[in-house]
């Protein structure tokens, strides 16, 4: 046996069910029933069930552990970076011209712990001088006098040489022996 079912056979049915739940809740309508809405739409009203009874809920008691609140702590207060000048170097004096000197001293043009010592042996030497110039710095630097230089110095000249370069940074040295 085939059944033809139309759209409406097909929601006529659901529409009445729709109605008697909305009908009654609108408050349109009087003293209607929701069972004389179902009469009206030729549909039959579901069976009234009692509602399950449902046990009430058992909450287990909470145990959570106390909230730990980190201890306070206060930033340090912002110093201001220091800002120290590099040590002024006095500027060089010539000394006067000596043959025959006994000490030579180096005047350098920003300086931070580093060292020129030349022995006056050195002065007579034929082949180039270097010499580490490190001193109390915490790195190090070389100069190289050439023979004409040293020389130079012997005679009581002054004589300025570049060092060499460390950490982004090099010194000149102006060297006199008296």
């Amino acid at each position: 046996m085939q059944t033809k079912l139309s759209r409406r056979n097909f929601f006529e049915p659901a529409l009445g069910m729709v109605m008697l739940i909305v009908l009654p809740g609108c408050g349109g309508g009087g003293d209607t029933s929701l069972a004389d809405a179902a009469a009206a739409l030729g549909a039959t009203p579901p069976a009234a069930t009692p509602p399950e009874a449902t046990p009430p809920a058992t909450t287990p008691p909470a145990t959570t552990p106390p909230a730990t609140t980190p201890p306070a702590t206060t930033p340090p207060a912002a110093t201001p970076p220091a800002t120290t000048p590099p040590t002024a170097t006095p500027p060089a004096t010539t000394p006067p011209t000596i043959p025959g000197a006994s000490s030579c001293g180096a005047q350098f043009d920003f300086n931070h712990g580093h060292v020129l010592i030349i022995q006056l042996s050195d002065l007579n030497s034929t082949t180039p001088m270097s010499y580490d110039i490190t001193g109390t710095a915490d790195h190090a630097h070389t100069v190289t006098f050439s023979v004409t230089e040293l020389a130079a110095l012997k005679a009581g000249a002054s004589v300025t040489v570049t060092s060499t370069t460390t950490f982004a940074h090099r010194h000149v040295i102006t060297v006199s022996c008296v």
